[in-house]
């Protein structure tokens, strides 16, 4: 019985070789990479700090019960909604993913099904991916993203037990049914768009009661998935000791702090909870456990850090984050700078 239940969860991968299988997940580890800069004038030669992911093992049986379904409210699947996928997808998904790319990505998630007619989960390789889409590997991973962090996908990789390469091939595990939009998400479309959702879901409420589905941080159910990492290969990098450092930087972080306003501490407290919210623990406490905003009578914002290492990467890696959240917050910024709060 035993024996049965184990094929039953077993991946199809049509090879005898073993394999194990993992996720990437940010580490603390930085290194300098080299990378051409294109400049007005031309381009710029530079080196620049990148985090080097991190290896979370999972055994085949968390990748088959795993589902994203479980984590939205379905629509129904009804006769006459559908041309070749459910008009569902092109007319409100797409334009949900992304304002300008929207289409290409539901387009994605197409030809992604396509590949699991009979399961929930496939072996395409990013060149395949590619070649359909007639698109660059980098668009190609950007769509998949998008499309990850909206609970359609999620990636896993696999590699022979004597694999020592950083990239394995990628199993993605495909969403088989189409939730529908929350009404945060129904809220951002177009109004035209809004209007053509509601005349949508007057048609098939004659069939079935339909409610908005709630709003569903997919960050935090792969987050909950991590509890069943089995083991973990940590990368190695040069300018690991310049995180470490971060923390010798508490008296000079408390100095900075007594001179915030009221309003300043509670905007950016604000803006602190919201990034919280979108990367992971490690992830905050590395980059903006120790972060202060200050800003002026124009509503120029200077965000202080501990350091220059740390002021580069977060402008670099964070910056629009920063500036969208604000934005949704409603919290005025004329424009932001990085500064190190201990000079």
């Amino acid at each position: 019985m035993n024996m049965d239940y184990q094929d039953e969860k077993r991946l199809e991968t049509g090879e005898a070789t073993k394999y194990r299988y993992y996720r990437l997940a940010p580490s603390d580890v930085v290194t300098e990479v080299p990378r051409t800069i294109q400049r007005k004038h031309g381009t710029k030669k530079q080196n620049v700090s990148v985090r080097q992911p991190k290896k979370e093992y999972y055994s085949e049986e968390s990748i088959m019960r795993f589902e994203l379904e479980s984590h939205s409210k379905l629509l129904p699947d009804l006769n006459g909604n559908k041309t070749i996928v459910n008009n569902y997808l092109l007319r409100f998904w797409g334009p949900s993913f992304d304002s300008r790319i929207g289409g290409i990505v539901a387009y994605t998630y197409i030809i992604l099904s396509s590949y699991c007619w009979d399961k929930d989960y496939t072996w395409i390789g990013l060149d395949t991916i590619t070649k359909q889409l007639t698109c660059s590997k980098t668009s190609a991973r950007k769509y998949l993203d998008i499309l990850e962090k909206a609970g359609f996908i999620i990636r896993f990789w696999r590699e022979q037990d004597d694999d020592t390469r950083m990239n394995g091939t990628i199993l993605i595990k495909v969403r088989r049914s189409l939730p529908l939009l929350s009404r945060e998400q129904y809220n951002a479309l177009p109004k035209s768009l809004r209007k053509e959702h509601d005349r949508f879901l007057r048609k098939i409420k004659r069939e079935s009661q339909v409610e908005y589905d709630l709003s569903h941080n997919y960050h935090e159910v792969y987050e909950q998935l991590r509890s069943e990492v089995i083991s973990v290969k940590n990368p190695t990098g040069i300018l690991k000791e310049e995180i470490q450092r971060l923390d010798e930087y508490q008296e000079e972080y408390d100095v900075a702090k007594n001179k915030m306003s009221t309003t300043e501490e509670r905007l950016w407290v604000t803006v602190l909870t919201a990034l919280s919210e979108h990367m992971s623990k490690p992830s905050y406490d590395t980059w903006f456990s120790k972060s202060l905003g200050y800003r002026d009578e124009n509503h120029r914002w200077v965000v202080y850090l501990p350091n220059q290492f740390s002021c580069d990467w977060v402008e670099r890696k964070y910056s629009d984050l920063i500036l969208a959240i604000m934005k949704e917050y409603e919290i005025k910024c004329e424009n932001i700078s990085f500064d190190v709060y201990g000079d």
